[in-house]
């Protein structure tokens, strides 16, 4: 897992007044959310286990309350859905016990099987379909991709940024787009901006590196 500080809570906790929420773009009431809780949802591909016992108890995401809040009624209902899955397995496994027991025409136990598998799958399938398109299904918001890198899209978002790159993103618009006229803590002028000579986007003359694009800004 990437040791980056920009994942890491004391880091998160100092500059969640100009974070957003990673799921729907709102700067009201925002915590750092452990990605440990999510990871189980979060893993695309092979060796998942390999990755979620990579990932840190001590890796955040800002989210705000009310994502957060159906975050978790989201992997309740997860939880209950998997929990059915095994249990009406463990139910077919008898029903097919007892019919091969009592039953000796092959076609009549086969179909009773089916029947019966069938009747009893198909509320925990409707489930597990109504809970890949719930709105706060986090594998929506949030994915690892490329083994262990975490990936963020937001609400209304077109594609998959990398965490480390959406923090700067956010940061440089609270920053320097909004030059900072509602973040009280911070006041800036306008003739205290220049362009970065890299990538042409603004930044503060005593700055040392472009937050946008990460390159040393020359010394004037």
């Amino acid at each position: 897992m990437e040791k980056s500080k920009i994942y890491h809570l004391d880091y998160l906790n100092k500059i969640l007044g100009v974070l957003k929420c990673a799921k729907c773009n709102s700067h009201e009431n925002i915590v750092p959310y452990p990605i440990k809780q999510l990871s189980s949802y979060l893993i695309e591909g092979k060796n998942k286990s390999q990755i979620k016992k990579k990932i840190s108890h001590s890796l955040f995401v800002p989210i705000c309350l009310r994502c957060t809040i159906e975050f978790d009624r989201w992997k309740r209902i997860k939880r209950n859905n998997t929990r059915k899955k095994y249990l009406n397995l463990l139910y077919i496994l008898i029903f097919s016990v007892i019919c091969y027991l009592l039953v000796d025409n092959l076609i009549i136990l086969i179909s009773s099987i089916i029947i019966f598998s069938i009747w009893l799958l198909r509320n925990v399938i409707n489930e597990s379909i109504y809970l890949k398109k719930m709105d706060y299904n986090p594998r929506k918001y949030m994915i690892f991709k490329n083994f262990d890198k975490l990936f963020i899209k937001s609400e209304k978002s077109p594609n998959w940024v990398e965490f480390i790159q959406w923090i700067k993103d956010v940061l440089y618009e609270r920053i320097y787009v909004m030059e900072c006229s509602d973040i009280r803590f911070i006041s800036h002028n306008k003739d205290e901006f220049i362009n970065c000579v890299h990538c042409g986007a603004k930044v503060k003359k005593s700055d040392i590196k472009c937050l946008k694009c990460d390159n040393y800004l020359p010394l004037v």
